[in-house]
C-alpha cells in the first residue's frame, strides 16, 4: 500500500481534512484504524422534549453523510439544534 502521508511535510487538522484519501487510509499511515459505535455516555434522567427528535435526526443523518466530502460536515452542522450550537 502507499503511504499518503508525506514524512518530510507538516500537517494540521484541516489539511488531514482536505487530503483526497479515505480516512482509514490516512489513519493506515500511522497503524491505526477508524470504528464507528455506539457510545455509553452517563445517562441523563431529566425530562427533554427534543431528546427522541434530535436522536431520530442525527441516526437518520448518520446514516446518508459520508464524512469524507466537506459538504458532509456542513449538511451535519445545519441539522443542529441551535441548542447544542
Amino acid at each position: 500500500m502507499t503511504k499518503v502521508i508525506q514524512s518530510n511535510e507538516t500537517y494540521t487538522f484541516s489539511r488531514y481534512a482536505s487530503l483526497p484519501y479515505d480516512p482509514e487510509d490516512i489513519l493506515a499511515d500511522f497503524d491505526c484504524t477508524l470504528t464507528s459505535e455506539d457510545l455509553q455516555l452517563p445517562f441523563f434522567s431529566g425530562e427533554s422534549p427534543f431528546l427522541s427528535d434530535l436522536r431520530r435526526r442525527l441516526y437518520q443523518s448518520l446514516r446518508l453523510v459520508d464524512l469524507t466530502i466537506k459538504m458532509a460536515y456542513r449538511a451535519v452542522d445545519r441539522l443542529r439544534p441551535a441548542a447544542l450550537a
